[in-house]
């Protein structure tokens, strides 16, 4: 191995201690995700999309939609109410999800933002000083 292959693979991105901190910066990342993940609630309900017990008029469609295609098995507009009636009914759920955060202290949430953020910096940082480093590189050599 020459000596470049082995400044690559002793310093990711190609910086000095590039992959110390990025290894550190990835762990602190993903502490901080798991712990701001581990508060948020997800939640769902059905028909809030067009007010309160709207949703289920979406199974009209569908429910008429099967009717004319078991009457004509090859009746497009059959199929594309089935199909339009359960890609509303999909987007209907996705969009009555909540997602909730749960009560914290001030002193969590400000350690889950310095890990989360300050884990990505590093990373950001370990990775960025790769194109610099290799254009000098490759310029003087």
């Amino acid at each position: 191995m020459d000596q470049r292959s082995q400044r690559r693979l002793r310093d990711a991105g190609g910086t000095p201690g590039g992959l110390g901190s990025f290894l550190v910066g990835l762990g602190m990342a993903a502490a901080g995700f798991y712990l701001l993940t581990n508060r948020i609630y997800v939640q769902s309900g059905w028909g809030r999309l067009w007010g309160n017990g709207k949703g289920g008029l979406l199974l009209l469609g569908v429910l008429f939609g099967f009717g004319l295609i078991f009457a004509n098995g090859r009746s497009i507009p059959g199929w594309l109410l089935v199909v339009g009636g359960v890609g509303l009914c999909i987007v209907e759920v996705i969009a009555s999800t909540n997602l909730v955060l749960q009560p914290m202290p001030l002193w969590e949430m400000l350690v889950i933002f310095v890990l989360f953020g300050g884990g990505l910096g590093m990373v950001v940082r370990a990775v960025r000083g790769a194109g610099r480093r290799r254009d000098q590189e490759d310029t003087d050599g």
